[in-house]
């Protein structure tokens, strides 16, 4: 899901902090994504003393240099009451990876790509490599592999033209199922008014659950695409057991009651297996 901040006033001011009980998670620079005038006044740590800084501001969005590094700043900022703010990127100088993620309930691709500036967004970030794991939502659907295969291929192209350098990882969707409805007739026993017995048809909608066909049609879609265009991928629908395999995760807690979304414990196995095939991919 998606969140959003837009001030009131013209003069207002953000205050961004990483402290936290487990982790010490110094920052240095901080991009702030916004649509609007964001125009920088000054930044202040936690006691009020006022922190020396370069802003730059690029369109969509505005880098924040500080000197020295911290982990609670406010900025006061000015705009021209059309201000919108989507979020922030923090960075310093410890060595790692920068992780970052989205998830829209229900989205496919056909999604990102109504947004039309997704590679653009990303831009920013300088990305190395974007891992793009869709394809569930559309198996809810009436699906047709060619026009799947070229709405992969136009969000890939759209995040390219502004990332030329970025590498991509497809990931397949598992095995997932799906509710089925059919209408029950039975004949039920009654009395009328008077107290007379009888019977009388009630008819009811018995709700059954199987697996979503749609599935693998769109799974091999992904592979044969990743294929001739020579990008890899996550065959997260063999990993996770392939055929038949949605019961085993049920059975076993993985798969929430709806049988499309995983639980808590699902999800944490799905990126443990996906962060052990990236580290061994790469040699680490």
């Amino acid at each position: 899901t998606g969140t959003s901040v837009s001030p009131n006033s013209r003069k207002s001011e953000l205050t961004i902090a990483t402290k936290g009980e487990d982790d010490y998670n110094p920052f240095s620079d901080i991009t702030v994504f916004h649509n609007g005038q964001f125009f920088v006044t000054s930044v202040y740590n936690e006691d009020g003393q006022p922190i020396p800084f370069l802003s730059i501001p690029s369109k969509d969005y505005t880098q924040i240099m500080l000197e020295g590094e911290y982990t609670c700043v406010t900025i006061s900022f000015d705009s021209a009451g059309d201000l919108t703010i989507y979020g922030a990127n923090l960075s310093g100088h410890r060595p790692g990876v920068f992780y970052h993620t989205i998830g829209n309930n229900g989205a496919t691709y056909d999604t990102y790509n109504r947004i039309g500036t997704v590679g653009e967004g990303l831009k920013p970030l300088s990305p190395d490599l974007v891992i793009i794991s869709l394809g569930t939502n559309e198996a809810f659907g009436r699906i047709d592999p060619l026009a799947f295969t070229t709405s992969i291929d136009k969000l890939l192209t759209n995040i390219r033209e502004s990332n030329p350098n970025v590498q991509f990882l497809l990931v397949t969707p598992m095995e997932c199922q799906r509710a089925n409805y059919k209408s029950v007739t039975k004949r039920v026993p009654s009395k009328t008014r008077k107290g007379k017995r009888r019977t009388r048809t009630v008819t009811s909608r018995v709700k059954n659950y199987g697996i979503n066909q749609n599935i693998l049609p769109l799974r091999n879609a992904i592979i044969e695409y990743g294929k001739t265009r020579g990008i890899p991928v996550y065959d997260w629908y063999e990993v996770s057991g392939g055929d038949n395999s949605s019961g085993k995760w049920l059975s076993d807690g993985l798969y929430g009651k709806d049988r499309v979304h995983l639980t808590r414990k699902g999800y944490r196995l799905q990126g443990e297996l996906l962060y052990k095939a990236l580290r061994e991919a790469l040699g680490y």
